[in-house]
């Protein structure tokens, strides 16, 4: 773990926890039968990681298949 990892994951934790709270306290916001504040709230950490992710240049590393691709989707194939 590098020194700015720590420093990436307490500023994520500070930003969702803050937008989290920012939209918890608007007014009740009616659609139909959903209160969209409760939408808007579980938006909070995912806004929160496209911040963190612009603002510490997070390299992407993912991918679908994983390490053995061939393998994983030949499993995935057989499940269904």
């Amino acid at each position: 773990m590098t020194k700015q990892t720590p420093l990436s994951i307490i500023t994520f934790f500070i930003i969702a926890f803050g937008l989290t709270f920012a939209f918890s306290k608007l007014t009740t916001i009616p659609f139909y039968s959903v209160d969209i504040k409760d939408i808007l709230c579980g938006f909070g950490p995912l806004i929160s990681a496209i911040i963190c992710y612009k603002l510490f240049a997070t390299p992407t590393t993912f991918s679908m298949g994983g390490t053995q691709p061939a393998k994983t989707w030949l499993i995935v194939l057989f499940q269904l």
